[in-house]
């Protein structure tokens, strides 16, 4: 994180300025990370803020905060509908899963991704599209 602080001080003092007032530290993507934020992107399409919150932190309290594919497919569309979860993007979510254990979608290869790469990769799973 210095390495990136150090960068915003000599070149944008304003980003330096906002980076030191994070409550979490900056870092790089993982594909857990990329795997959890696509989740929430399902999860809160075409919601208010709030209620994407709302749902979303039900689908963690479900996943006990740990959200990867291999947890989520231990539910079924049905347990996801309780959360308040529409039946399409819970079949999506269950896709995106089931698409990363079977090795057909890469989210630890992201970082090394031209944007169209990562479009290409991303767009394999039903419900994830170019907006």
């Amino acid at each position: 994180m210095q390495k990136i602080l150090d960068h915003f001080k000599n070149h944008d003092v304003i980003l330096y300025t906002a980076a030191l007032t994070l409550k979490e530290p900056l870092q790089r993507r993982t594909s857990d990370n990329y795997f959890s934020s696509l989740c929430e992107s399902i999860i809160s399409q075409q919601l208010s803020v709030k209620v994407g919150d709302v749902i979303f932190n039900r689908f963690k309290s479900l996943l006990k905060n740990t959200i990867t594919p291999e947890n989520v497919l231990q539910h079924s569309v049905a347990d996801l509908r309780t959360l308040g979860i529409s039946n399409q993007k819970a079949s999506y979510i269950l896709d995106l899963s089931q698409k990363i254990i079977n090795k057909e979608v890469h989210l630890e290869s992201l970082n090394n991704m031209s944007e169209q790469e990562v479009i290409n990769e991303l767009t394999k799973v039903k419900g994830i599209g170019q907006w």
